[in-house]
């Protein structure tokens, strides 16, 4: 059975510094994007992909797809699991995808968000929506590197 080693809150979704740092830390052979814009993008698909070297495998499923495919994954993978909000991350947990452990990574700043790290910026929907994953059992961090120290998630939740 595939067992997912990391699930990531990064807006960003694929970009260089998920491949280079947190995959050679996770040792994982299978970048899962739970997004539904990306999923019907062959063209962000092919983008994301030039971030990722062969040895690694992607796959872009939309919120529903995801679910789907996590109740009956055939081959094992360790899987780091990216979306690309809190709101997406709690639809998973609530359709059974098995999370446990949550790397909030970057949520950039935009109308209707509050700064609260230097990486992280959240809105009021994203703070429910990351207070009903602990509720849910998650284990939440903010940490933009596997080598950083992670920072205070209560400072989020205010």
């Amino acid at each position: 059975m595939s067992s997912l080693v990391l699930t990531r809150i990064d807006d960003r979704l694929i970009h260089g510094q998920i491949f280079l740092q947190w995959c050679a830390f996770l040792k994982a052979d299978l970048i899962a994007v739970a997004n539904d814009q990306a999923a019907a993008s062959t063209f962000s698909q092919g983008l994301m992909d030039m971030a990722v070297p062969n040895e690694i495998q992607t796959r872009y499923w939309s919120i529903p797809e995801t679910i789907a495919r996590f109740s009956h994954m055939e081959k094992e993978y360790h899987i780091f699991l990216v979306v690309q909000s809190p709101e997406d991350l709690l639809a998973l947990k609530q359709g059974g995808v098995p999370i446990e452990n949550v790397n909030i990574g970057n949520l950039c700043m935009k109308e209707g968000r509050v700064q609260k790290t230097p990486s992280v910026a959240v809105s009021a929907e994203d703070v429910q929506a990351l207070r009903k994953l602990q509720e849910l059992g998650c284990h939440l961090e903010i940490r933009r590197l596997p080598s950083s120290v992670p920072e205070d998630l209560n400072e989020i939740l205010k």
